[in-house]
C-alpha cells in the first residue's frame, strides 16, 4: 500500500500522512488516483516560515523520521523467514 495524498488535501493532511507512514515524500494524485506531482518534505518545511503548517509540527515529523525503528532489522527479519 503505497501512501499518497490527494491535490485535495491540505498540507497538515500530508504532514500527518508522512508523520504515521514515516515517509518524506509523497505522490500526489487526483480523484482518479492519477499522478500530479510529488510532495516532499523539504517542501513543507521551505514553506513553514509563513505558519502553516507550525514549524512544530514540522519537527514533529522531522524527529519521528530521525528516530530508529523498533523490533528486528529487515534483513534479520528476511532470514528469520528463510529459515
Amino acid at each position: 500500500d503505497i501512501a499518497t495524498c490527494s491535490v485535495d488535501d491540505d498540507v497538515k493532511q500530508a504532514l500527518s500522512v508522512m508523520h504515521t507512514r514515516r515517509v518524506r515524500r509523497l505522490p500526489v494524485v487526483d480523484r482518479e488516483k492519477g499522478l500530479k506531482g510529488i510532495l516532499s518534505l523539504n517542501d513543507i518545511v521551505r514553506s513553514s516560515g509563513n505558519g502553516d503548517p507550525s514549524q512544530a509540527a514540522v519537527m514533529s515529523v522531522v524527529t519521528r523520521l530521525c528516530e530508529r525503528p523498533t523490533g528486528p532489522k529487515p534483513s534479520a527479519a528476511l532470514a528469520a523467514s528463510k529459515a
